[in-house]
């Protein structure tokens, strides 16, 4: 199976009542390489939309610098029904395209949560908050862009920290 029929779309549907009319939300799955390892796949390129400025630093198993971030399929940008959600978010780290997706379901607007719904998806690999790591996401005022500081695992193993990431994220254009 390649690595591309792994990789899942899923809808999440409506947020509930208040939600912005017509507002869905979509979430990235992968299927992993393994036992906490990033599988070897091809780099592509990330879109060619319009774009801001990111500032995220990966060490580890992810390394590089995210300095550009693009509208990927399915892009939201927003906060309704007691949820904030923004992504995907498409950049490059490393040469390989990363897709960043933010989904926080307890929302109770700016300031600093626990990092769990921020991950990042490259190729076949899913990274996420690792089990027990300290992490944190912070969402700004203007409810458009903020910063993380989290230690990743990777595919099957949530208790392993292979990566890390941190540094601002912004909101491209197009989010509703």
């Amino acid at each position: 199976m390649s690595a591309t029929s792994k990789r899942l779309r899923c809808s999440l549907g409506r947020l509930g009542p208040g939600a912005v009319a017509g507002l869905f939300l979509a979430c990235s799955c992968a299927a992993g390489g393994g036992q906490g390892t990033p599988s070897p796949s091809p780099a592509p390129t990330a879109s060619g939309g319009p774009s801001v400025a990111e500032d995220l630093t990966f060490t580890g198993a992810l390394s590089g610098r995210m300095a550009a971030g693009s509208a990927g399929d399915t892009y939201v940008c927003a906060a309704s029904g007691g949820a904030f959600v923004a992504g995907p978010i498409l950049g490059v780290v490393g040469g390989l395209q990363v897709e960043m997706n933010i989904t926080k379901l307890s929302f109770q607007g700016p300031g600093s949560y626990t990092a769990g719904g921020v991950s990042f998806d490259v190729s076949a690999d899913h990274y996420y908050p690792a089990t027990g790591a300290a992490g944190t996401l912070v969402v700004a005022a203007d409810l458009q862009s903020g910063t993380v500081d989290i230690g990743l695992a990777v595919n099957t193993d949530p208790n392993h920290v292979v990566a890390h990431v941190r540094g601002a994220w912004r909101c491209p254009p197009g989010g509703s």
